[in-house]
C-alpha cells in the first residue's frame, strides 16, 4: 500500500487553510487506496480533532521549528513515505533540501512564490 505523509499546520496564528487543502488531499488519495498520515502543528487541538474525526492518523508533534526537521527525518527514516507533502510558511529551502532523498516525491504547497523550492512538485493554486 502506499504511504502519504503530510506535514502542515493549523492554528489561530497562521489559519485553517493549510488543514482543509490538505485534507481534501488526504480524502482524494485514501479513495485510491493510499495510506495517510499527518503530522500537524499543533498536533493538539481543533485542527487535530477535525482529521481524527475523519478518520485520519495524526502523530502526536510538539517538536520546536529547531527539532522538526530532526525528528521528522527519524521518523521518515523508519515509516517509508511514498509521497511527502509539506504545507507551511515555516518550510524553508533548507528545510525541504533536507526532506527531499527521504521520500520518494516531495511535494510543496505554496501560494505566496517567495522563494525556490527544490521539492519534485509544487502546488500553486494562486497562479
Amino acid at each position: 500500500m502506499k504511504h502519504l505523509v503530510i506535514r502542515t499546520e493549523a492554528s489561530a496564528m497562521v489559519g485553517w487553510g493549510h488543514l482543509m487543502r490538505c485534507r481534501a488531499l488526504a480524502e482524494a488519495s485514501r479513495k485510491s487506496g493510499v495510506e495517510v498520515t499527518f503530522i500537524l502543528t499543533p498536533s493538539k487541538g481543533a485542527g487535530a480533532g477535525i482529521l481524527r474525526d475523519a478518520g485520519f492518523t495524526v502523530l502526536p508533534w510538539e517538536a520546536s521549528l529547531g527539532e522538526d526537521l530532526k525528528q521528522l527525518s527519524q521518523f521518515l527514516s523508519v515509516h517509508e513515505a511514498d509521497v511527502l507533502v509539506v504545507d507551511g510558511y515555516r518550510a524553508t529551502g533548507t528545510y525541504l533540501a533536507a526532506l527531499r532523498p527521504l521520500a520518494g516525491l516531495l511535494v510543496s504547497i505554496d501560494d505566496l512564490a517567495e522563494m525556490y523550492f527544490p521539492s519534485h512538485v509544487v502546488i500553486n493554486q494562486n497562479i
